[in-house]
């Protein structure tokens, strides 16, 4: 059997291009049902499934499958960040709706967090998150 993993949308459309019978399986997709590539999170159809990076639908989809693997389940939490995890042990995360960033310094071996800048997305460009 072949199958093709694409990570990002431009790749996803490039491989939708090449092939409309070979699966297509996708990663890191921004609104996977917006740009085209699915009908649903639930179900996509055609030949292209994967992970959406917008968690509204695929929040209700994890819910579905933890009540098939679990049906007894009475209560569920989810709680989600939009991070990016960076080198050097540097995590920017993106709070509110990416208006602002945070830069924390994570030594995960000691359990320390530091905080190396927060800032609106504006400041967040004069920067080197990296380094800072």
């Amino acid at each position: 059997m072949e199958i093709l993993v694409t990570e990002g949308s431009q790749v996803v459309q490039a491989a939708r291009e090449v092939t409309s019978t070979i699966p297509i399986i996708f990663v890191r997709v921004g609104d996977a049902v917006g740009a085209g590539f699915a009908a649903s999170l639930a179900r996509p159809g055609g030949n292209l499934t994967g992970l959406s990076l917008y968690a509204t639908e695929q929040g209700e989809k994890r819910l579905e499958l933890l009540r098939e693997i679990l049906p007894g389940l009475t209560k569920a939490a989810m709680l989600a960040s939009q991070a990016s995890i960076l080198k050097g042990g540097r995590v920017v995360f993106n709070i509110k709706a990416n208006d602002y960033r945070l830069i924390a310094l994570v030594q995960y071996r000691d359990g320390v967090l530091m905080i190396r800048f927060f800032g609106t997305h504006e400041d967040y460009d004069k920067v080197d998150a990296e380094v800072v």
